[in-house]
């Protein structure tokens, strides 16, 4: 049920404008197909259901609550990712880094998992968790009960897997969008900030919501102060779009300091572009690098080394 997903961003209407860089203004770099970008809310958008009443109401107060974050919170330095409980190391933000593990609930590195993994095939041992040595389900099925498990007792990151088996109709689940947009708040506000990513995008396509620009925004800036560099990316690209560039800097250096290299690329072109200055660069690659000793380990490169599904930075 691990989900690969990457650092993405898409241009929207009243959010992100693309604009031509005949113009001599910054090109916008979309990392997710752009051809859906409409976000106004239709009267016929809204059906009558109780759910949808309710997700109304939201749309109602976005504005409120969008001014209820203020700059002093929204910029203030996100907490960084969790350590791997296995190396003590902190755990890398690009998702092909780290695994979550549903017999256990524990996140871990990609270093641990293929050392330990490497070591029990020359062994000839079985595979198994690398933290609480349960064998890996042989089934979908057990899968789905160990997931549930951890749902019982408010995992997050438990949560944020169930609601993708609503979202896709994975797993022989109904697909349900209503039902996933509840569970992804749900997620979110227990700590997963991917969760809160997910529910910008439905906002942002209408996917079992009312498109709502001002709410994806909103969602992406709770993410965004819970460490995600995805959505802070994003909130960069929007404040580009609108001509504020000074705070879209800032986005994109709290999202280096996060791991996200698109970022990095996003400083360097509005260098080219003249929109910033040689420092925010030279500044934003020390972030970087700063980031990438924090998170490097021999075990790491090793796995890296081995197969692009264990890449970390």
């Amino acid at each position: 049920m691990e989900i690969n997903h990457s650092s993405i961003a898409m241009v929207i209407d009243q959010i992100v404008t693309p604009i031509n860089n005949t113009t001599g203004k910054p090109t916008i770099y979309s990392k997710l197909d752009t051809s859906e970008t409409t976000c106004t809310l239709e009267e016929d958008d809204v059906s009558t259901s109780d759910n949808e009443l309710v997700i109304k109401s939201a749309h109602d107060v976005s504005n409120i609550q969008l001014m209820l974050i203020s700059d002093e919170d929204l910029f203030k330095q996100p907490p960084h990712n969790k350590d791997c409980p296995l190396c003590n190391l902190l755990l890398p933000t690009l998702s092909t880094g780290s695994k979550y593990y549903e017999c256990c609930g524990k996140v871990l590195c990609c270093g641990c998992i293929h050392h330990i993994e490497q070591k029990a095939n020359k062994d000839n041992e079985p595979t198994c968790c690398p933290f609480c040595k349960a064998e890996e389900p042989t089934s979908n099925e057990q899968l789905i009960v160990r997931n549930m498990e951890r749902v019982q007792v408010n995992d997050a990151e438990a949560i944020y897997n169930y609601d993708h088996c609503y979202a896709s109709g994975l797993c022989d689940f109904s697909l349900d969008k209503v039902k996933a947009i509840q569970l992804f708040h749900q997620a979110g506000e227990l700590g997963c900030m991917r969760a809160y990513d997910e529910k910008a995008y439905a906002h942002l396509r209408g996917d079992g919501v009312p498109k709502d620009s001002q709410l994806a925004k909103y969602y992406w800036k709770l993410a965004a102060m819970r460490g995600s560099a995805n959505a802070r990316y994003n909130l960069g690209i929007a404040e580009e779009s609108a001509g504020n560039v000074d705070s879209a800097i800032w986005h994109y250096k709290i999202a280096v300091a996060a791991g996200d290299v698109e970022s990095l690329k996003q400083i360097h072109q509005l260098l080219l572009n003249g929109h910033a200055t040689k420092d925010d660069l030279l500044s934003a690659f020390d972030t970087r690098t700063a980031y990438i000793d924090m998170v490097r380990s021999d075990h790491r490169d090793e796995a890296a080394a081995y197969s692009d599904e264990y890449k970390y930075y």
